[in-house]
C-alpha cells in the first residue's frame, strides 16, 4: 500500500500541481483530500517520465515542427484571410502520439472528471477514493484503484442536450440543472458530471498548446487537429474515443454502488434516425434512467435564416460556430446540421418524462429604439406528454420566454 507521507514543497513541480489542482483523491480511510505536492510517491506515480510527457518538452517539440517553423509569429497583413492546413507525415505523428499519451494516463482521466462538473453548488462535492496502492500512470491499468465520490444522494438522472454544432448545447447544461432543481425541489440531482466532447479537448494541455501555437503563428488552423460536421479525415484528436473510456469506466463505477447523474451535449450529425440511439445508450446505461429528460437546443443555420425578431432572434449556429474557431482549434462546418437537426427531433420524442425545445439566442443583441442595446431572449417550449408538462413557467433570470406547446399562454 501507498505510503502516506508528507513531503514537503520542494517536491512540487509547478506544472503538475496546476494541472491536477482541481482534483480531489481521498485515501480510503482518511477525510481530506491528498495534498499533492506533500505527497511525491503519488505524484510521481502520476507523472512518471514513461507514461505522461513533461509539458515543457510538449512546448519544445511542437515549436520544432516544420509547419509552425515556416509559419512563425503573427501575419503583419491584417486583411489577409489566415490559411487552415493539415498536419501530416511528422507533425501528424509527434502531436497524436503526444495526445495519445496524455489522454491514456491516469492524470488526464482524474483531471477530465474532476473539471466536467456541473453543480448547483459549492456544498456538493466530488471526490476520488483511492485504494493505495502503487500506479502505473495508465489509466486503463490504474482505474480500478480510483471509485467516484459525491454528497449528493439522489437518484441518478440522465439529461440528453441535442442540437447541431454550436447551437449552445454546453452553455445551457447549468441552466437546465438549476431550472429543474427549482421545479422539482428536493427530488432531483444536485451534481451532474458532463460528457463533452468540448471539455476534453480543453482538459488536454496538448491540445491547448497546440491551439495557443497556432494563435500566435500566421496559420488559420490545423484542418485535422478535430474534424468538424461529416469529415472522415484522419484526426489527431479524437474526443468520441476519450467519451467511450469515460462511459466505460462509469458503467464499472455503478456496478460497484458508485453513481453519478450524467448531462450530455449530443450532436446526432452522422447517424441514421433510428439508429443513433446507439450514440446516446450508454448515458442511459449509466444511470439506468427510464424518465430521462430530453431537450432539443438550437440556432438556426446562419442568422438571416432566423425568422424570429430582434428580441428573439439568435446569432445562427455558422456565425457562433466561426467565432469560436480559434478558440476552440476546430474549424466550423455546417455539413451536418440538417442532419442533426431531424434526428435531435427524433430523439427526444423518445423521452418519457420531458421534452424541451431552446431556440438559443446565442448571444445575438440588438439596439432599442431608444438606443438601449439588449440581449435577444431564448424561446423555450415544453411539450405535453399524455397531456400533461413538468414546467407551468420559468424564471426570468434566464433570459427566455416560455410557451407550452398547443397552449396560447406564454410568459
Amino acid at each position: 500500500m501507498y505510503n502516506y507521507q508528507k513531503a514537503g514543497e520542494r517536491q512540487c513541480i509547478l506544472w503538475q500541481k496546476e494541472y491536477m489542482s482541481s482534483v480531489c483523491v481521498k485515501i480510503k480511510g482518511y477525510n481530506d483530500c491528498l495534498n499533492l505536492c506533500e505527497n511525491h510517491i503519488f505524484f510521481k506515480d502520476l507523472f512518471f517520465s514513461d507514461t505522461f510527457t513533461n509539458l515543457f518538452d510538449v512546448s519544445n517539440l511542437i515549436d520544432d515542427i516544420e509547419i509552425f517553423v515556416k509559419n512563425s509569429g503573427k501575419s503583419c497583413e491584417t486583411f489577409q484571410k489566415k490559411e487552415w492546413v493539415p498536419c501530416k507525415s511528422d507533425c501528424y505523428t509527434l502531436i497524436h502520439n503526444m495526445v495519445i499519451k496524455e489522454i491514456n494516463s491516469t492524470a488526464y482521466m482524474l483531471r477530465l472528471m474532476s473539471n466536467s462538473l456541473l453543480k448547483i453548488s459549492d456544498e456538493f462535492s466530488f471526490y476520488f477514493e483511492y485504494d493505495g496502492e502503487l500506479l502505473t500512470g495508465v489509466w486503463e491499468n490504474d482505474k480500478n484503484r480510483f471509485n467516484i465520490k459525491t454528497n449528493d444522494n439522489s437518484k441518478p438522472r440522465a439529461i440528453l442536450g441535442f442540437g447541431p454544432s454550436a447551437s449552445g448545447k454546453t452553455y445551457w447544461a447549468n441552466n437546465i440543472i438549476k431550472m429543474f432543481n427549482e421545479q422539482l425541489s428536493g427530488s432531483f440531482p444536485k451534481i451532474f458530471m458532463s460528457v463533452d466532447g468540448g471539455i476534453c479537448r480543453k482538459m488536454s494541455e496538448v491540445y491547448q498548446t497546440v491551439i495557443n501555437k497556432v494563435e500566435n503563428s500566421s496559420l488559420g488552423g490545423l484542418t485535422n487537429l478535430v474534424t468538424a460536421g461529416l469529415g472522415r479525415t484522419k484526426t489527431i484528436f479524437k474526443s468520441g474515443t476519450i467519451k467511450k473510456c469515460l462511459n466505460k469506466y462509469l458503467i464499472e463505477q455503478k456496478k460497484l454502488g458508485n453513481r453519478i447523474s450524467i448531462y450530455a451535449p449530443i450532436t446526432l450529425g452522422g447517424c441514421i434516425r433510428s439508429l443513433c440511439k446507439r450514440d446516446y445508450k450508454s448515458f442511459l446505461d449509466i444511470t439506468d434512467d427510464k424518465d430521462w429528460i430530453g431537450l432539443m437546443i438550437y440556432q438556426h443555420k446562419t442568422g438571416l435564416e432566423c425568422p424570429y425578431k430582434n428580441k428573439y432572434r439568435c446569432v445562427g449556429c455558422t456565425e457562433s460556430g466561426k467565432m469560436r474557431e480559434l478558440e476552440e482549434g476546430k474549424k466550423y462546418s455546417s455539413g451536418a446540421y440538417n442532419n442533426s437537426i431531424r434526428n435531435g427531433f427524433i430523439a427526444i420524442k423518445n423521452s418519457n418524462f420531458c421534452r424541451l425545445l431552446i431556440h438559443n439566442t446565442g448571444g445575438y443583441k440588438y439596439n432599442t429604439k431608444s438606443g438601449q442595446t439588449l440581449l435577444s431572449k431564448s424561446i423555450i417550449t415544453e411539450y405535453p406528454i399524455n397531456g400533461e408538462f413538468k414546467f407551468d413557467k420559468i424564471d426570468k433570470k434566464y433570459n427566455s420566454v416560455f410557451i407550452q406547446q398547443g397552449i396560447e399562454k406564454c410568459n
